[in-house]
């Protein structure tokens, strides 16, 4: 398997599954453990996880946000593409220079034309 693939999919699945690990912590804010002594059953203890569950959806979410700007803006283009404004001439300016440009009149002589 291609390495670049290897992180490409890992990179997306590690902050997906953070996410919804961090939604199901998040929805379910306790857990109960409960323990027996042979005839009953009693409720041993209770651990708050919804901190948890805040902080892995937190960096699901940023991670998501982080991975699909950086496949954005990634160099790995299709073939044919080509990045914006790529072998094309600039747009003019609206400077004092391009308003003022050298222009050539009748006769071959060069004058500036003030706009």
């Amino acid at each position: 398997m291609n390495a670049r693939l290897l992180a490409w999919a890992a990179a997306w699945v590690v902050p997906l599954l953070s996410t919804v690990v961090g939604i199901v912590l998040t929805t379910t804010p306790t857990l109960s453990t409960w323990g027996t002594d042979g005839t009953t059953s009693f409720l041993e203890s209770t651990l708050d996880v919804w901190p948890a569950g805040l902080v892995l959806l937190g960096a699901g979410v940023l991670g998501l946000s982080a991975v699909a700007l950086a496949s954005a803006v990634s160099g790995d283009r299709a073939e044919g593409v080509r990045p914006p404004f790529t072998d094309r001439t600039p747009p003019r300016t609206t400077t004092a220079d391009a308003r003022t440009e050298t222009q050539t009149g009748s006769g071959g002589r060069s004058f500036r034309a003030s706009r």
